[in-house]
């Protein structure tokens, strides 16, 4: 016993040497780490003031790419704290009552304590606002109001685009159209036909009849979808943490998506419960809304986000069940739109044939002068601060003078007709 009683102090000792050695390394790493946030942070409002000198769709790409980052070293820097923090060190074995470790191996509990999520309709009011916040306003570069950028209500602005169906049944199309023949619907089209607008415009469709009980996606989509929530994401974004997390393509199953939008959007301090989106996907009321195939990175990095898209509508697009005859049918639930440049879109990168295809088409000169008149309104309203009858008379007449200079010029006519470029 006396000899036990020895060699169990010696170990506790050598134990205690050993945990203070990694505690000191810890606190070293956080150290570390901590230089590395204010670099983020630094490199964060940097951006910020690049506005107005860089396209804000360049500015908030970057910045969003910092915050994901930022938010992952956060929650190692997390870890680290709760390592240096613990209370208790668990001992594995029977000697001495339970003093000695089997294989010379201590336990030490490195876990993270959880954030607290929200409770579920707090989360989706809070989840609801960001999108509603995030994507209502399009701001003007080279307008200003003070030392800002002017922004202006993207639902005033927002005319509705048309779309060539590619394959199927063909002909020209509505974007409302295309969403009732398509459940799943990839959009192409070229740089400035307005794709992520679309998606934007969509979301906020989506999110307000959710949010308010407002009628917009029966008005605007002619669709009986106001249950549904729509969960937006660049793809991008999904390709990055594909190359930085899972670099294993063979394990790219729906659970990888669907663990990285609840990460996507803690990134953006929106704290949801696990099954936030999981529900609402398994209960098919869901719509995702995945923007800019084109952007990811490289083409094996596309064919794999494509398999991933198609893993994700295999699993939560569709239903099996069984008619009155006992055949099965396979009934399709929640909404996919995927949106990408036509250059970017082709070969393996394409996505399964369940998929619709459509082309955003150009203005033609009735969408023109609707988008100038609209356009015109809305930003010498928002200037003015008022929307009183002699001003929106006189930005009446400063889009008839602006259409008039545009139809007047066949070069400039030709540009107008990219709402982009217009």
């Amino acid at each position: 016993n006396a000899i036990n009683r020895v060699g169990v102090s010696l170990l506790q000792q050598t134990f205690c040497n050993s945990a203070e050695i990694h505690f000191h390394a810890l606190e070293i790493a956080i150290m570390s780490t901590t230089t590395e946030i204010q670099k983020l942070e630094q490199a964060i409002q940097a951006q910020e003031n690049l506005r107005g000198v860089l396209p804000d769709e360049q500015v908030d790409a970057t910045i969003n790419s910092l915050r994901l980052t930022l938010a992952q070293i956060k929650n190692t820097q997390q870890i680290g704290k709760t390592n240096l923090s613990a209370e208790k060190i668990d001992v594995k074995g029977d000697v001495a009552g339970g003093n000695v470790v089997k294989d010379n191996i201590i336990n030490i509990n490195l876990s993270q304590p959880s954030r607290p999520s929200l409770l579920l309709p707090e989360a989706l009011q809070k989840y609801l606002d960001h999108l509603i916040i995030a994507h209502q306003r399009l701001r003007l570069q080279g307008i200003r109001a003070g030392s800002q950028p002017l922004s202006i209500d993207l639902e005033k602005v927002y005319v509705s685009l048309t779309a060539i169906e590619k394959g199927g049944q063909g002909g020209i199309l509505t974007i409302p159209d295309a969403l009732k023949r398509h459940q799943r619907l990839v959009i192409i089209g070229d740089p400035g036909s307005g794709k992520t607008t679309l998606l934007a415009y969509l979301a906020l469709t989506y999110a307000r009849a959710l949010r308010d009980g407002a009628d917009t996606v029966q008005t605007r989509l002619q669709l009986n979808e106001t249950q549904h929530l729509p969960i937006l994401l660049p793809l991008r974004d999904l390709g990055r943490h594909l190359l930085a997390a899972h670099k294993d393509s063979s394990k790219d199953g729906a659970a990888v998506l669907l663990n990285y939008l609840r990460e996507y959007y803690e990134a953006q301090t929106i704290h949801l419960p696990e099954d936030f989106f999981a529900n609402a996907l398994e209960q098919g009321r869901a719509v995702l809304l995945l923007d800019g195939m084109d952007e990811v990175a490289e083409k094996s990095l596309r064919r794999r986000v494509a398999r991933l898209i198609e893993n994700f509508a295999q699993r939560y697009g569709q239903e099996e069940i069984k008619d009155d005859k006992g055949k099965k049918q396979i009934i399709l639930k929640n909404r996919f739109i995927v949106t990408s440049r036509e250059v970017g879109y082709e070969g393996a990168a394409r996505i399964g044939e369940s998929f619709g295809l459509a082309k955003v088409r150009d203005f033609n000169h009735d969408e023109v002068r609707a988008f100038v008149r609209d356009w015109t309104r809305a930003v010498e309203t928002t200037l003015a601060g008022n929307e009183s009858p002699e001003l929106l008379r006189l930005a009446d007449e400063q889009a008839r003078k602006l259409v008039a200079a545009i139809e007047g010029n066949t070069r400039v006519s030709e540009l107008a007709v990219n709402p982009l470029l217009l």
